[in-house]
């Protein structure tokens, strides 16, 4: 994938090469062992997940799902001194099989690096996981992705974006590939919300893992149009942004 801004481009050399990330030192055999492994223990997460969705039914099984891995999102977008992400392994497993398998949460994800700090607490958050379809939940969603193209007013906050991507990209860097196609795409969300030519890129590579990922297809066209956020109709343009490496 290339990119206009530093740090993207080496985000995907290190996607591409999965034997370096996993495999540390070893061999590729010892690489491929490792991601099989990785393969088969999303399998039984995943099963599991579906099978709690089925018997607490799916509200009470999302939010015992996400109590957890959420809590560990929404303190890596305070921000990580050490510029490394912060979520740790059972969190990237659980967060990208809820994602990839129920879009509200992924758009709850989105909501929590798009809102301000003040309306993006754990609990509001964790609402919008377990109880999507609740009237605040869903007046919140709906007002927090409108008004990155109806209300001027709403700035993107930089820290909090480039915290939630570092998270992304690590997921991305963990993960199977099926599970690609939904994290790259909030990436083209958020790398559009911030005004980086680079959505685009990460829109047209969410698609290639899924070309039905409705969010990515969305991106692509905004990207093409182009359409921008409300924020930079005025004339006002982004501050550069590297991503989440040097």
């Amino acid at each position: 994938m290339n990119t206009n801004t530093d740090g993207a481009g080496a985000d995907k050399g290190k996607r591409e090469h999965q034997s370096e990330r996993t495999g540390g030192q070893g061999s590729t055999h010892s690489s491929d062992h490792a991601d099989e492994q990785v393969r088969q223990q999303m399998k039984r997460l995943l099963e599991t997940y579906r099978t709690q969705r089925r018997q607490l039914g799916v509200e009470e099984a999302d939010g015992a799902w996400m109590r957890q891995p959420l809590r560990a999102w929404m303190d890596g977008l305070g921000g990580s001194s050490s510029g490394q992400a912060v979520l740790d392994m059972e969190a990237v497993q659980a967060i990208g099989i809820a994602m990839r398998e129920t879009l509200s949460i992924r758009d709850a994800l989105i909501v929590s690096m798009v809102c301000q700090q003040s309306q993006a607490k754990y609990d509001t958050i964790y609402s919008l996981c377990a109880q999507p379809h609740q009237d605040s939940s869903l007046r919140l969603t709906c007002q927090a992705l409108d008004a990155a193209f109806t209300d001027p007013n709403a700035q993107p906050d930089r820290a909090r974006c480039r915290a939630g991507i570092e998270m992304l990209e690590h997921m991305v860097a963990c993960l199977p590939k099926d599970y690609h196609a939904q994290p790259l795409a909030v990436m083209s969300y958020v790398y559009w919300w911030l005004g980086q030519p680079q959505s685009r890129d990460y829109a047209q590579e969410a698609l290639r893992y899924d070309a039905h990922c409705t969010l990515a297809s969305i991106m692509l066209v905004a990207s093409r149009r182009p359409v921008r956020p409300a924020w930079m109709q005025g004339g006002e343009e982004p501050t550069t942004f590297s991503g989440n490496r040097e």
